[in-house]
């Protein structure tokens, strides 16, 4: 959700809200507290909500390495997202291969072409 204008060092721009809706539509710059202008920029803030789990010691230390300089929480969120994203898309294929419902025929066809034609790549990458 975009959130109303502030100075580019994140102070606010005065009644940011009023300025926001009537800079939009203006080519005026925004004023900052003081009255100099500001650097309009717009944050788009996503909600987040903390969470608490429970892992054992050694676990948790192999995720600080893990996660070297990366702050911890944004490593893990990294790889639950990944792991989500790849669930979801893995429900999709099987919904889609049970619509499709190919028949034992066509499958071994497309595994016959499929094996044909990596076997051509490893060729390739060999050579």
């Amino acid at each position: 959700m975009p959130r109303g204008p502030s100075t580019k060092d994140g102070g606010s721009t005065g009644s940011a809200d009023a300025e926001y809706r009537e800079a939009r539509g203006s080519s005026r710059s925004l004023r900052g507290r003081r009255g100099e202008p500001g650097v309009l920029c717009y944050a788009y803030v996503m909600a987040i909500k903390r969470i608490t789990i429970s892992v054992p010691e050694a676990v948790a230390a192999r995720i600080k390495r893990a996660a070297g300089a990366a702050p911890v929480s944004a490593w893990v969120t990294g790889l639950i997202e990944e792991y989500l994203d790849d669930a979801e898309l893995e429900r999709k294929w099987e919904a889609f291969y049970r619509e499709v419902n190919p028949s034992r025929k066509e499958v071994r066809r497309a595994e016959t072409m499929f094996r044909r034609l990596t076997k051509a790549n490893r060729r390739k990458r060999v050579a």
